[in-house]
């Protein structure tokens, strides 16, 4: 097995990486969430359009 690489990145070189990784999967996370969100609105807003025109007709 060879050895790991040695990483000779600096502390604060390593921090950054880390944060900007985590930054990146919250702005993925919370993109999920506003499309989940925003289907959800859109199924809402059919099923109200539905009801609208069932009322309508009648």
């Amino acid at each position: 097995m060879a050895p790991a690489a040695k990483d000779l990145r600096t502390k604060e070189e390593r921090l950054y990486a880390i944060k900007l990784r985590t930054a990146q999967w919250e702005v993925a996370s919370d993109s999920l969430e506003m499309e989940n969100r925003k289907s959800d609105l859109e199924a809402i807003q059919d099923l109200y359009e539905d009801k609208i025109e069932t009322l309508s007709s009648l």
